[in-house]
């Protein structure tokens, strides 16, 4: 998962199965288990939410690997990490592939506060199954 602290405090990121690659140019990889999700809401109260991909209509379309990108989920750009994202607002959010559970509203202010925004703390964990 990545977890992204925006200029609003806020934290959210999301969850891909697919290992990173940097091709040079764009490549969409389907994931079925990749998920977006939001941890402290914009009164800075813990509030997770979780938002899945609409398989129906965005097939093969969870997660954009890219050289010149950080991550991106889903085909509209439904989060997106750009190059240098902690000296530009380049980053955004625009929600099309992913959808909240229970018709749970989710917008281009869902994530960050607004649909572009700048990183204050980017963070990529693995996660590995222990047996």
């Amino acid at each position: 998962p990545a977890r992204v602290e925006g200029e609003t405090n806020l934290f959210f990121g999301g969850y891909t199965s697919c290992r990173w690659s940097s091709p040079s140019s764009g490549t969409y990889r389907e994931d079925t288990s990749a998920f977006l999700f939001t941890l402290i809401d914009s009164q800075g109260k813990p509030n997770f939410r979780c938002f899945w991909k609409n398989d129906v209509d965005f097939d093969g379309y969870g997660v954009l690997h890219n050289r010149n990108l950080g991550p991106v989920f889903g085909s509209g750009n439904d989060l997106r990490i750009s190059d240098e994202c902690n000296l530009n607002s380049n980053s955004h959010s625009n929600p099309k592939s992913y959808c909240g559970e229970c018709n749970m509203p989710f917008t281009t202010s869902t994530l960050a506060g607004s649909r572009n925004f700048m990183v204050e703390d980017f963070e990529v964990v693995l996660v590995q199954r222990v047996m």
